[in-house]
């Protein structure tokens, strides 16, 4: 049998009935369900239940079921995210023995437990709680959790090296004398002392006397629970005080000067220079010095702060005076020379004379003088000592011509030529033609075994004389010499051989 098809009415009917079936299904559970906004996002929706707690005063709140538990528990808001934790120390680092409060805060935490350097259960809302670290740093945690997790924050509290304050009064002093060292020390187990002293010291207060033997460091060493620590102080030691004088400082030839020297806090002292030989330390002393020429005179102190030099110069008078030679030419009575000086350290004046006449008191100079064999002496003076230097102009005259004395002139010597039989028989005489040159008489004399003697005027300048030997026996040197009538240095000499030949060799 085929049915009849349901009318749209019935269909209607059936639609709506299904779903009431469905909603009274729903009804049915033992809490209602709806839409909620999710807490952190205010744009989503999420299904919500009632809650089911065993807390009055949270029963039938709306949670979201994010949030939701199994089995149910306690619910209140913000419960569906960690807690926050703040966990802030009074201070992060310490020296030995000293305590740290650790404070607290939490937020929607269930339970808070402490972990690392502290342990056991804490506040969960907020707290503090006093702590002595033992040594190196300590870690402190704090964890406190809920429904939804759990967070952690940590403190570390550092104990740090042992606090030393050290200290030297005064941190300089005099050869010989000493500083007092002065310490404080916090948070160590033991200290000892290296650098310029030795041993074990005190881990808290301390004071010592000290005789440094030199520049010295005196170092101070702590251990303790956080560590090591070292502090250092250096210790100067003053060097020599020297004193080194002269009396006086400038002196001339012959004159001396008074060496005066003091000194303190010096071991040993030396003298070098111009003097030499250990000095007596630490007292005062004078010398007597006789320098030839300037001189520097030093002393090296040496004590525990080092060593220390002094010098002085005894300055004496110094100067050079210089004037070359120069050639006087033919009948002139000088010749040019540039003579030159200088000067340093004079007590008095300079005095620049030739031949005794000033002609300048410059500290130094170059100027030309004329000079001659009899005005050639130069001299440089200091008129406050016995000091002076002398330079000789070698002023010479011209070849050919003579200094006289009489005229301060250089005249000329007589030239000379001799023509000669250079061949005759034994006994037989031989004939000189002498020409002579100058303008001046002249007196000549021949030496050919015996003198004669002849004068020649002056007119003209040159002339020529005729003269015989004696009979010569033999080979013989001829020898003629002319010279000025009024001044006999102004002369020449001239010589001829004259062959003689021997009666047996002629033919």
């Amino acid at each position: 049998m085929q049915l009849a098809p349901k009318s749209l009415t019935q269909k209607i009917m059936t639609w709506q009935f299904a779903v009431l079936a469905v909603f009274l299904t729903v009804m049915a559970i033992g809490a209602a369900i709806f839409a909620v906004t999710a807490e952190d996002s205010p744009h989503v929706s999420e299904l919500a239940f009632i809650e089911n707690s065993n807390n009055p005063d949270t029963a039938g709140s709306v949670v979201p079921a994010s949030c939701e538990s199994s089995p149910p528990g306690n619910h209140f808001a913000g419960h569906c995210r960690p807690p926050t934790v703040n966990l802030n120390p009074s201070t992060r680092t310490i020296t030995a023995g000293q305590s740290v409060t650790l404070s607290w805060s939490a937020a929607s935490a269930v339970s808070c437990n402490g972990s690392g350097g502290w342990s056991g259960a804490k506040n969960t809302s907020s707290g503090s709680q006093t702590v002595t670290p033992v040594s190196g740093t300590t870690q402190y945690r704090l964890t406190c959790s809920n429904t939804s997790g759990s967070r952690t924050r940590t403190a570390a509290i550092t104990v740090a090296p042992p606090a030393i304050t050290f200290t030297a009064n005064p941190t300089t002093v005099d050869a010989f004398n000493s500083t007092r060292l002065d310490w404080n020390v916090v948070g160590a187990d033991n200290c000892s002392a290296t650098g310029g002293w030795s041993g074990s010291k005190n881990r808290g207060n301390g004071s010592e006397i000290k005789l440094p033997p030199g520049n010295t460091s005196y170092r101070l060493e702590c251990n303790g629970p956080g560590g090591r620590s070292e502090r250092t102080v250096n210790v100067t030691v003053r060097p020599p005080e020297v004193t080194l004088t002269a009396v006086p400082t400038l002196i001339g030839p012959g004159s001396s000067s008074v060496l005066s020297w003091n000194s303190s806090g010096a071991s040993s002292c030396t003298a070098s220079g111009g003097w030499s030989g250990s000095i007596i330390e630490n007292a005062p002393g004078v010398t007597t010095v006789t320098p030839t020429v300037s001189t520097l005179y030093r002393l090296s102190c040496s004590g525990p702060g080092g060593t220390t030099n002094r010098e002085i110069i005894v300055r004496m008078p110094s100067g050079s005076i210089n004037a070359p030679s120069c050639v006087i030419p033919f009948n002139a009575s000088s010749c040019p020379v540039r003579v030159s000086w200088t000067s340093d350290n004079f007590l008095g004046n300079r005095s620049v004379t030739q031949q005794g006449v000033e002609f300048s008191s410059a500290n130094a100079g170059s100027v030309y003088r004329n000079v001659n064999p009899i005005n050639n002496l130069f001299r440089l003076d200091d008129t406050g000592s016995l000091f002076y230097r002398t330079s000789t102009a070698d002023a010479v005259c011209q070849t050919g011509s003579v200094w006289v004395v009489a005229t301060t002139t250089c005249i000329e010597t007589p030239n000379l030529t001799i023509t000669a039989e250079g061949l005759i028989r034994r006994g037989d005489v031989s004939n000189m033609e002498i020409e002579i040159t100058s303008d001046y008489a002249v007196e000549c004399s021949m030496n050919d075994g015996t003198n004669h003697v002849f004068t020649v005027g002056v007119p003209p300048t040159t002339r020529t004389h005729s003269i015989d030997t004696r009979e010569l026996p033999s080979t013989q040197i001829v020898t003629i010499e002319c010279h000025h009538v009024n001044y006999p240095v102004v002369s020449t000499t001239e010589s001829v051989r004259v062959e003689v030949i021997p009666e047996a060799q002629e033919i």
